[in-house]
């Protein structure tokens, strides 16, 4: 994780963040902000999956990192308050464990707050024109930000009997940061003799909220031990509200073309609903088949509006041709097989298929400018094992996975990042498409554990921002699916432990 948050995984941050093994769409928008947001006495362990088997979801080219939860006691009452200050960050935390019989409750709340922090922001752009002139657009200044956020969960699982259980979730979230730039800028150009030199503030107000419930039923065969299927379902919704309020004037002279007065708003809405069925049986001690099928039904909205102030009637008046509603419908339809053999006692071999077909349709509200897609895509995964002993253990895998194009590369809706230059979507974008081959070592011998791995990731038709410049010094950036990628490394984890009381840990990820 970076300073703001951001997750990456082997130089990818194309990560899928999983609870309990289940996405969600609270890691849509600001990820940093919603592991943040999660109470630490509420993780039981955190899973990282370099190549998933083909039961996981296709997305995430990167990997996996699976959060589990802890889960209510079988029997009592505990509780835990903890509340912690500083200059960096403050939070709150108050989680709540009940459970008797076959019943179990847990339920937490936590806040959190950065309080206003100081940054500096700088942009440089040269343009090298065909006649060896150039054009310069430079801009520096002082930044501040603060950070605000809220989680409340509550489970509740119930044991019918040995054989049947049902159990259900209900989260609500919340984020909030603010953001104000004071920006200093020059843009100069030879060719055309202008020497520009202007000031602009930029407030922005993000807001982030939403909500997830989910039930789920399993039923565990008795006459087959590790027989059982599950049924569940998830409801998830999302908001993304965001303005933006700029004013910008000529710091020398009054070049009334430097002039801004502007707000753009953009209010997204995403809902999702999520259908899952999965079967487990195990034919012999040395043979299991695991198939499954999914539905996830996205629909999201997104609200674009752009007002300019009107000098002569001192009122703000809306650009049409940069306000909309954005209807955008993903579904995605799935189903996997996946086998485990054991040859002996020493090889292992975990091999699946998985198929998802992917569904896009999208308009505008004023706009006549209808679009649809449909792509599929077959996604094996292989994850052939040998013990070299009771502790030491070598594995080769390969999977292949895909990464679909966020509600940020695909929107639309116009953002003006300064007099100079505007950022949009392309709702038209394929997924990247990830084919990765990995060689892992790993060993436990008296206190020393040692885990190593060489990996090799091959993606194509990578989104990437594409940026063109128009002859007045104009850039406009959209995105693409642009280029391959070839990118290798290795993994070095070691752990020692000292006379039962000192552990040491060190690591080391090499990649490019």
């Amino acid at each position: 994780m970076d300073a703001d948050g951001s997750v990456s995984l082997r130089g990818s941050s194309n990560v899928q963040i999983l609870i309990n093994g289940k996405p969600s769409t609270m890691f849509n928008t600001n990820p940093g902000d919603a592991l943040q947001a999660i109470p630490s006495d509420n993780i039981k362990s955190v899973e990282v999956i370099t190549n998933p088997s083909a039961k996981y979801d296709g997305e995430g080219t990167a990997g996996i990192i699976n959060i589990i939860t802890k889960k209510a006691g079988p029997e009592g009452f505990n509780g835990n308050l903890n509340l912690s200050a500083g200059n960096l960050s403050n939070r709150g935390v108050l989680s709540l464990n009940a459970g008797r019989g076959r019943f179990g409750f847990s339920g937490s709340g936590s806040a959190y707050y950065s309080p206003e922090r100081e940054g500096t922001f700088e942009f440089v752009r040269q343009d090298f024109l065909p006649d060896g002139n150039t054009r310069t657009l430079r801009e520096e200044g002082p930044n501040l930000s603060d950070r605000l956020g809220f989680f409340a969960n509550a489970s509740a699982f119930y044991d019918f009997n040995a054989f049947h259980s049902l159990s259900t979730s209900f989260n609500l979230r919340g984020f909030a940061s603010d953001r104000t730039n004071e920006v200093n800028g020059s843009f100069i150009d030879t060719q055309n003799d202008i020497n520009q030199m202007y000031q602009r503030t930029t407030a922005t107000d993000n807001l982030f909220s939403g909500y997830e419930w989910s039930l789920d039923y399993i039923y565990k065969f008795p006459e087959s031990k590790g027989q059982e299927i599950s049924v569940s379902y998830k409801l998830d919704g999302n908001v993304q509200n965001q303005d933006f309020d700029i004013n910008q004037f000529d710091s020398e002279s009054s070049d009334m073309s430097l002039f801004q007065d502007e707000i753009n708003t953009n209010d997204g809405d995403n809902a999702e609903n999520t259908f899952q069925i999965d079967y487990v049986h195990p034919f012999s001690d040395n043979f299991k088949l695991e198939t499954g099928v999914k539905a996830i039904i996205r629909d999201v909205t997104s609200d674009f509006r752009f007002d300019s102030l009107n000098t002569n009637t001192d009122e703000y008046v809306t650009d049409p041709n940069r306000s909309d509603i954005f209807n955008y419908d993903q579904d995605v339809f799935s189903g996997y097989v996946s086998s485990t053999f054991k040859f002996g006692a020493k090889y292992g071999l975990i091999a699946g298929l998985r198929y998802e077909e992917t569904d896009i349709s999208g308009d505008f509200a004023v706009q006549e400018n209808p679009f649809a897609n449909t792509y599929d895509n077959w996604l094996p995964s292989v994850i052939l094992s040998r013990k070299l002993g009771k502790a030491t253990t070598l594995k080769a895998a390969y999977s292949r996975r895909i990464q679909r194009p966020n509600l940020r590369v695909i929107n639309p809706y116009v953002q003006l990042n300064n007099n100079r230059s505007q950022t949009f979507g392309n709702p038209e974008l394929d997924p990247e498409v990830n084919d990765q081959y990995e060689i892992s070592y790993g060993t436990f011998i008296k206190g020393f554990s040692l885990n190593t791995s060489l990996f090799y990731r091959r993606t194509t038709a990578i989104i990437e921002s594409f940026v063109t410049v128009d002859d007045e010094g104009f850039a406009t950036t959209t995105f693409q699916n642009i280029g391959t990628n070839d990118s290798y490394g290795a993994n070095i984890f070691t752990s020692v432990t000292i006379k039962k009381n000192f552990t040491l840990r060190g690591g080391l990820n090499i990649y490019t």
